[in-house]
């Protein structure tokens, strides 16, 4: 595999990152999801620089669409799973307007979580 001359690499990143930044920040809503997916993507196009050719903007594009199509996969799927936990809790009925605000404050701070995040405290109580 050949590896991109360290000048190429900083080259293309130098004119074309804040660019590519900023497609993140629309694929992803927010400033430090936006690098952390222009670093995995990053990390991707290096893996695979002999197939890029002559375009590496154009497949690190691509790069970039494909994990955020894969996160918002991975937290529809979370946010079934508590919907369905909210469902079941309706089904079984409230034990007291108490109860009822701690489970819906509960909820909105697993929201708040990552999906991985939620994933291992649900996993864990």
């Amino acid at each position: 595999m050949q590896a991109p001359d360290a000048d190429q690499l900083e080259r293309f990143v130098a004119e074309r990152g804040l660019i590519l930044l900023r497609t993140a920040m629309l694929l992803t809503g927010s400033q430090q999801a936006a690098e952390d997916l222009l670093q995995a993507a990053l990390e991707r196009l290096l893996k695979h620089w002999n197939e890029v050719g002559e375009n590496p903007e154009g497949y690190l594009r691509r790069i970039l669409y494909n994990l955020a199509a894969d996160g918002w996969r991975r937290r529809g799927a979370s946010l079934a799973g508590l919907r369905r936990l909210r469902a079941n809790e309706a089904v079984q009925g409230p034990g007291g307007p108490e109860l009822v605000d701690m489970r819906d404050a509960l909820v909105r701070l697993m929201l708040q979580l990552p999906p991985r995040q939620r994933a291992v405290i649900v996993l864990r109580y």
